[in-house]
């Protein structure tokens, strides 16, 4: 079977270019699942319309959702917290927020009703234990039907009727979120409490901001405990989604990688994303950063290495790993152990990624060590994983022949990456 093969270039000359931010993939989805659970008509303005939300509307229209696209807006007709599933079976595509979240909405389907949630076999390697726990918790009935905690999950409506449970956070603030979101439609009210160690706080940040823009709010001690009143309602209305601060990083990064200069534009300064750490990161790695009112400009200077906790944003382990890679010095990036719970085993590609390129790199416990040097052209399987393919491919701006596998699994973050990636001065072979 021929695999998809992408070559990596460097930018013919000095790297000034200035990009426009795309939409967050993780405001967008989580404004899918909250429209959809509104009563009337909502508009979303600057959706990210790639394959994961493509997956997650069609699910929802399954159960009784309506989306329809108006040039850059999308039109949400909700179900009012009452799914009526018109097919026993719904497919999540390979993103692991869409089947949590599917699971908890689909508790409140009438009594009688019984739905499966799947995805394709990586999927099902992650874990839903947590999940299946909290909703028996708050009287809801979901059950794997494959291994013990992992999809397929058979879920049976009937409703919520509310209390107090704990929830298993530490690997991944999508349980507490996907349970956040069906709570003001339990009988009583819900209280969630979660484990000491919490990671990937901001992305629950971000859900409770959607909710409150959609009209629910969520009384909370910190990160341990989250109270939400029954009998709250979504109100349908008017929802711009922001500029997506883990996709500028890897611009951001571009601009370290080649001693370049990139502005990004388009971002929020006061969004809850984690990502939006990025340019102090780099700043402190040596390059010159200029925050602007939407976005900052980052040039790139000397690399030096750095040490730094990524406990609330993991993901931007994957870039910084690649900036490190150039870089002088041995750099450690903490906390990034649940990482490999995500995508099945990011931690285990961008380790292997890094030594291909003739990086020394490896995991020690809850750590990410690599030695910076001098990258050469290396071949990346990313396991379907997007993270790790763009990483590489902005690793393949500083060091020639980098060959990315399967680089269409962009496709469910950013479609236009590549392309844009072109738009920095570089060529890309396929």
């Amino acid at each position: 079977m021929h695999r998809v093969e992408t070559k990596i270039t460097p930018p013919a000359g000095p790297l000034d270019a200035e990009v426009e931010a795309p939409p967050s993939k993780a405001v967008t989805q989580r404004a899918l699942f909250i429209a959809a659970l509104a009563e009337g008509d909502s508009v979303i303005s600057n959706p990210l319309l790639a394959s994961d939300q493509e997956y997650a509307m069609d699910a929802l229209e399954c159960l009784g959702a309506d989306f329809q696209r108006q040039g850059d807006d999308l039109l949400v007709s909700g179900f009012g917290g009452r799914p009526r599933p018109s097919c026993n079976s719904l497919f999540a595509g390979r993103s692991g927020l869409n089947a949590r979240m599917l699971t908890s909405v689909l508790t409140l389907c009438p009594k009688g009703e019984a739905v499966m949630v799947d995805g394709p076999p990586r999927l099902r390697q992650r874990p839903f234990g947590p999940l299946l726990a909290a909703i028996k918790g708050l009287g809801g009935r979901a059950r794997s039907t494959g291994e013990r905690g992992l999809l397929p999950i058979e879920v049976k409506g009937g409703g919520l009727k509310g209390g107090r449970v704990m929830v298993e956070a530490e690997i991944h603030t999508e349980f507490l979120s996907s349970m956040l979101i069906v709570a003001p439609y339990a009988s009583n009210d819900v209280s969630i409490a979660s484990h000491h160690g919490l990671r990937g706080a901001p992305y629950l940040d971000v859900t409770l901001e959607v909710m409150r823009a959609f009209g629910v709010e969520v009384e909370r001690n910190g990160y341990s405990e989250f109270r939400v009143r029954s009998g709250q309602r979504y109100m349908p209305g008017h929802f711009r989604v922001e500029g997506d601060h883990g996709i500028a990083a890897y611009f951001y990064a571009a601009a370290a990688i080649t001693e370049g200069r990139v502005r990004v534009r388009g971002l929020s300064p006061d969004s809850r994303q984690g990502e939006k750490l990025f340019p102090a990161f780099l700043s402190r790695m040596g390059c010159a950063v200029w925050p602007q009112d939407d976005g900052a400009i980052v040039e790139g200077g000397e690399l030096k290495a750095i040490e730094v906790d990524v406990r609330d944003a993991g993901e931007l382990a994957l870039p910084l790993a690649v900036v490190a890679s150039f870089a002088k010095g041995k750099s450690r990036f903490l906390s990034v152990g649940h990482l490999a719970h995500r995508e099945w085993e990011r931690l285990a590609s961008v380790v292997e990624g890094l030594r291909s390129m003739g990086i020394r790199a490896e995991r020690e416990g809850d750590v990410l060590v690599v030695q910076g040097g001098i990258p050469h052209g290396g071949s990346v399987d990313p396991r379907g994983d997007f993270r790790v393919a763009m990483a590489f491919a902005l690793a393949g701006l500083g060091a020639r022949g980098i060959k990315i596998h399967e680089p269409e699994c962009v496709s469910r973050v950013f479609p236009g990456f590549l392309e844009s990636l072109k738009k920095l001065g570089r060529g890309q072979e396929g």
